[in-house]
């Protein structure tokens, strides 16, 4: 509801246009405490108002009865100087605070807005300002009807608590005003309540006066009152129906809602307020029906408003019963099915507006009253259909097709365009209008709206846990589908609601549902599922294959007796194989057996069922009993053997078993173990059940399916009975015959061992190999396969073949693929190939020269014999000079290494990058094709030319002589440059002495620059004094080369890298220069003392 208490305003209206936004926004920014009289509990309430130009015609008269289209309050706005005040103002605000009291209305605010402090109150002439003025001509005798505002525009403090002060004010004045006007009306209300007896009283005229007091409460927000306005004249017109019913006494304004009903359009919650039912309510043109309509539909409004759609789904059922009851106790004259089309209707409009309304966090409460409501939809569009001959099984005859052409006609035809109360969305939903007319249409249209809210229904009930609802509801549809021919989505239900019945111990009603289910069976041909317990019984089982490999046969004996008098041919018999992971005790080599008495049948044990006493048995153990001789009895029949436990008396006081044990599940008889076409002859018959084809795990015995023709019989073994199938994959194994390694380069004898796993290899197997690169198998004819010629005793086949690899300076992984009719899968076996060497080099420096180290490692504990060595280089400008011996044989293995030496003489000192190639011949007697191969190796030397000595001297002082211990001595270090010529060889160096601070104390700059002379030489002098006695070594001296990095500034804040020949050199000062170094590749740097020491003498305090 969008109305708003009315609020006039007069006086300067530039100063009320000025002030109207911020009103309305701050007026209802604060929520107000509002008491009232009589004792009732205090409300808060947000007020909000409507503001209208004050006009002395809108007032309304003492005997006007309206409450929310009057003027509750009006304000008078100033803001004139005194001069304004005595020649125009006062006049005007005279004549409006006459037309309010000569209309008998307290009401009323002047609200004087200044501009200026000094306005407020002179100090020189008081009570001569406008305030002064207007309070002593008309707020002598209520000085709160008049209030100041200092300056309301700004938004300093003061005139912020100005206007806080004015708004308070005004809300607790209009509070006032609905108080007393409320205490007039609610007065008036009781004593029109008290004439209800009366002759010429009218509940209509009563009606429409206590709406408006909701009206009213809704336009305050006070939803909770406004519904309980509705909840009284609902309890009142009920009331007096009631009376009639039970009195005979009929008030005259009754006849009004006793006329025919032409109209059974339901209920619509699209809007708020439906005007047209309630101008129909208005002028007495109401039926039953729309009154009630439009009264459901105002308390659902508010319950929205309050967000409680559970409680619309909650008072809905109600409502539709008792309308109906009402229909039925003023005789009200409809169509026949008219009603039930109401109720469908108003029970669609219901639910589709509720799930507008309902979010996630009500939806279990929503579910709780929605299901009744549901349900209570389907059976009266079932109602409907039987009456319309929509039903399975009925044609619609031509008296039907009127009736459904009539209701059609009843349901009203609404705007589409017309807003939507519950949201834009609800177009997209058909309307329950729409939905029933399309139900009517033809019998597929009926059956499957009918099937859909039948599911519908079905599953809320299971959602709010009242599964009893939901069987009974299933057993409904398994009536409708053997109807519609449709027996096996019948069967289902039908199994559903015969275990529910069962559980509950409705045995009458599980009878019925059985019977039913059997004719369900019946028109299906399907087969029956029984107990076995009656015909057969078991009296042993016995597993002969307690261990079994993948694919070979588990065998199962089985005795079965039989208690007919006659064969039985069977079509088949199964035990079914059901996997677990409990680890049985046997899958020893004794087998397993399970005993049961043959005179009796042992009866399931119900689960999660543990009776106190034992329980009364519902199976009848029966078997042949006969006299005479077998083959020509004189008398023949079957004979209960357990009378004595059938006929015991039962406690009156105990509960039957919750539970059969024709309700337990049946077994996936995925994996199972069969015999086909036996005959089971009266007594004991031995049956022997295989299968093949099981997947490898454990497995226990679980139930035995007996087939025959028509007919199941299930029977649980329930013993202990496990098996173990395993399954192990093949492998296979490469180890070599002589030597510890698989060598690569040369051809060596191995043992390739293959275990099958579970599967068997036959002498005369042929297997195909196929193997990864350069891995060859030496045969004759180049031939792929091997055969099989000898089985060890643990199954395997072991061969012995000729591998070769080529040979690579790494150790490589080989892979040999087997392939064959006895395996599934290819067999991969993995080898391991080790080079039979490890080759290394090593640059020398001496001075000038440069000397080239290739070592070679044996990786073998056999030896190998290296001829023939021989380097080569790839530049034209290095020469190689070999320093070994020609035709020398050299022996290598795991102990014993090989070193040759080669000397590098370079034409340039340009020499960035020189590639080598080191090969060699060699043999071994592990190479069983006997012959030279040959061993490569590629290496590379980067930057080897000399290009600075450093040499170091420590000399003692003078004075001393020599060296002593804690004697200050003297480091010299020599930098000379090779480069005496090059003009770009580098002059700016640095060095550092490492120091080993157990051995030297250094004094002096042990790091630094340092700048060759012209002579291309430097010298650095260092203090040093020895910490210990001996040969000691020279303290370790590095050379570094320094290279800059030139940073130049872009605008104030980043800096870029650029080289030496990047740099912008118009504002050099302006450049960031940084200076790193780098060390010397190996062998540019020769450290000629490195391996020198000096001769320290101890310190003569010293004892050693």
């Amino acid at each position: 509801m969008e109305t708003k208490p009315i609020v006039t305003s007069h006086g300067n209206q530039v100063l009320f246009s000025s002030l109207h936004s911020a009103l309305l926004q701050g007026l209802p920014r604060e929520p107000t405490e509002w008491r009232r009289s009589y004792g009732r509990p205090p409300k808060t309430l947000k007020l909000e108002a409507s503001f209208v130009p004050f006009d002395e015609d809108i007032l309304p008269q003492d005997k006007d009865k309206t409450l929310v289209s009057r003027p509750y309050f009006h304000i008078f706005w100033t803001d004139c100087d005194l001069d304004t005040y005595k020649q125009s103002v006062k006049e005007e605000l005279l004549e409006w605070h006459t037309a309010l009291k000569n209309k008998n209305n307290p009401d009323w605010l002047i609200a004087v807005v200044v501009n200026d402090e000094s306005k407020i109150k002179s100090k020189l002439l008081p009570r001569s300002s406008v305030i002064d003025k207007v309070k002593n001509d008309f707020c002598s005798k209520q000085p709160d009807r008049c209030i100041v505002l200092n300056e309301p525009l700004k938004l300093d403090s003061k005139s912020q608590e100005s206007w806080n002060g004015f708004l308070g004010r005004l809300r607790g004045l209009m509070l006032q005003a609905f108080s007393r006007h409320l205490s007039k009306y609610e007065e008036n209300m009781r004593s029109l309540r008290e004439k209800r007896n009366e002759p010429g009283w009218d509940f209509v005229n009563f009606f429409l006066v206590q709406e408006e007091l909701g009206f009213m409460f809704e336009m305050l927000g006070l939803h909770d009152d406004a519904l309980i306005q509705y909840d009284e004249l609902d309890a009142l017109f009920s009331q007096f129906v009631l009376t009639q019913a039970t009195t005979g006494k009929k008030a005259a304004w009754m006849s009004k809602f006793m006329k025919d009903c032409t109209s059974w359009a339901g209920l619509s919650l699209r809007k708020a307020i439906n005007l047209d039912k309630r101008d129909k309510v208005k002028h007495n043109e109401a039926t039953l029906l729309d009154f009630r309509n439009y009264l459901f539909s105002r308390q659902c409004a508010l319950l929205f408003l309050l967000e409680k759609p559970w409680e619309v789904a909650q008072r809905a059922v109600n409502f539709l019963h008792q309308t109906i009851q009402e229909v039925n106790t003023l005789k009200v004259v409809m169509p026949e099915a008219a009603l039930d089309c109401w109720v469908f209707l108003s029970c669609m409009e219901i639910l589709q507006t509720c799930e507008k309304h309902t979010d996630s966090s009500q939806m279990e409460a929503y579910s709780l009253y929605t299901a009744n409501l549901r349900d209570y939809t389907r059976r009266k569009l079932y109602s409907i259909g039987e009456m319309c001959g929509l039903t399975p099984d009925n044609t619609p005859s031509s008296e039907q097709l009127t009736m459904v052409l009539d209701l059609t006609s009843g349901m009203g035809i609404e705007e589409d365009s017309e807003e939507d109360y519950s949201g834009p969305n609800v177009s997209h939903t058909p309307r329950p209008r729409d939905k029933l007319r399309e139900a009517l249409s033809s019998n597929d249209t009926f059956q499957k709206i009918f099937l859909e809210l039948s599911e519908l229904t079905m599953g809320t009930f299971k959602h709010i846990g009242r599964f009893r609802s939901a069987r009974l509801i299933g057993k409904d549809l398994a009536d409708f589908y053997l109807r519609l021919g449709e027996a096996q989505k019948a069967e289902n239900f039908l199994v559903d609601a015969m275990k529910s019945y069962q559980r509950e111990g409705w045995h009458a009603l599980a009878d019925g549902a059985l019977l039913e289910l059997a004719k369900c069976q019946k028109l299906q041909d399907t087969s029956f599922t029984l107990k076995l317990s009656s015909l057969f019984h078991i009296a042993e089982v016995t597993v002969l294959t307690p261990k079994v490999i993948v694919d070979q046969p588990l065998e199962v004996e089985v005795i079965l007796v039989n208690n007919t008098p006659s064969d039985i041919q069977c079509d088949n018999l199964k035990t079914s194989l059901k996997k677990t992971n409990k680890l049985p005790k046997l899958l020893s080599q004794k087998t397993a057996v399970f005993r049961q008495a043959s005179n009796s049948s042992a009866k399931e044990a119900v689960p999660n069922f543990n009776p106190v006493a034992q329980q009364i048995t519902s199976i009848l153990n029966v078997q042949a009993h006969y006299e005479g001789a077998p083959q020509r009895p004189n008398t023949a029949g079957i004979v209960c053997i357990n009378t004595h436990e059938v006929l015991r008396r039962a406690d009156s006081s105990g509960r039957g078993p919750k539970l059969t044990d024709t309700l337990k599940d049946y077994d996936d008889f995925t994996n199972y173990a069969s015999c086909d076409d036996v005959v089971i002859k009266p007594g004991e018959n031995k049956l022997i059940f295989v299968q093949k084809n099981t997947s490898a795990g454990h497995y226990k015995l679980g139930q035995l399916w007996v087939k025959m023709r028509g007919m199941n019989f299930i029977k649980y073994l329930e013993a202990d009975q496990f098996f173990l199938v395993h399954h192990d994959e093949p492998s296979c194994e490469i180890i070599p015959v002589s030597g510890d390694k698989i060598v690569s380069g040369i051809q060596q004898w191995v043992e390739l061992t293959i275990d099958p796993g579970s599967f068997i290899l036959k002498e005369g197997d042929e297997l195909t190999y196929l193997t990864s690169d350069g891995l060859t198998v030496c045969q004759e004819e180049e031939e792929t396969t091997l055969r099989v010629s000898k089985i060890t005793e643990l199954g395997h086949a072991v061969f012995r073949i000729l591998l070769f690899h080529d040979i690579y300076t790494v150790d490589r992984n080989a892979e040999v693929r087997l392939e064959s009719d006895v395996f599934p899968d290819p067999v991969c076996c993995s080898v391991m190939f080790s080079c039979p060497f490890h080759v290394t080099h090593k640059l020398h420096t001496a001075s000038n020269r440069k000397y080239l180290q290739i070592l070679v490692h044996g990786n073998t504990r056999e030896d190998f014999t290296l001829v023939t060595p021989n380097l080569t280089v790839q530049s034209p400008d290095v020469e190689l000079l070999s320093l070994n011996k020609a035709n020398q044989e050299l022996v290598v293995n795991g102990n014993m290494n090989v070193s040759y030496m080669w000397q590098l003489k370079s034409n340039t000192k340009n020499v960035i990058q020189t590639n080598l190639c080191f090969t060699t011949t060699f043999h071994s007697i592990l190479d069983q094709e006997n012959k030279s191969r040959q061993l490569s190796y590629e290496c590379n030397v980067e930057n080897f030319m000399t290009l600075y000595t450093v040499k170091t001297i420590v000399s003692a002082q003078p004075e001393m002589g020599t060296c002593k211990v804690g004697a200050k001595a003297t480091l010299r270090i020599h930098i000379r440059s090779h480069e005496q010529d090059d003009e770009d060889a580098d002059t700016s160096l640095s060095y550092q002495v490492l120091q080993d601070s157990s051995i030297w104390a250094l004094f002096g700059n042990t790091s630094g620059v340092v700048q060759l002379c012209e002579d291309m030489t430097a010298e650095i002098t260092l203090g040093v004094v020895p910490l210990v006695s001996g040969l000691v070594p020279h303290p370790p001296v590095q050379l570094l080369k320094n290279q800059a990095d030139v940073w130049f500034k872009q605008g104030d804040n980043s800096c870029n890298s650029k080289n030496d020949s990047d740099i912008p050199m118009s504002n050099p000062e302006k450049n960031l220069v940084t200076t790193r170094t780098l060390p010397f590749s190996h062998g540019q740097v020769y450290y000629s003392s490195i391996a020198q020491q000096v001769h320290v003498l101890p310190d003569a305090g010293d004892s050693n």
